[in-house]
């Protein structure tokens, strides 16, 4: 990716009830997105810097989770979001696979983590 250009989140809400039913949100330099999950009333980023970033769907960033390692997967359902990366190095050929559930609990958005 060209240094210059942010890695850039944009998000349509067409079941919104106000006449603003998008946002962007501009991600850090050097810090691009590399896969989205979303579930009931909110979304997460996973990006490069091994970084998940956690927002409301209506755009407001909630919360950052720092993972151990480069993030291979993530998919949400509902209030469960399952986050899959890299642990360590592998041996022989060998990848070290983790995963994660975190579960959302709104409206205070609330998470901890089960599954390690």
């Amino acid at each position: 990716m060209d240094v210059d250009n942010f890695s850039k989140l944009m998000c349509l809400h067409f079941a919104s009830w106000d006449s603003n039913k998008e946002w962007i949100m501009t991600m850090p330099k050097k810090e691009n997105i590399s896969g989205l999950a979303i579930g009931t009333g909110w979304l997460a980023a996973a990006t490069d810097a091994n970084r998940l970033r956690l927002f409301t769907i209506g755009g407001v960033q909630k919360g950052i989770v720092e993972i151990a390692g480069q993030i291979v997967a993530i998919s949400g359902h509902e209030d469960l979001l399952f986050v899959t990366f890299h642990n360590g190095f592998g041996l022989y050929f060998f990848i070290i696979l983790v995963f994660f559930i975190l579960i959302l609990l709104l409206p205070i958005f609330d998470y901890f983590a089960s599954g390690f």
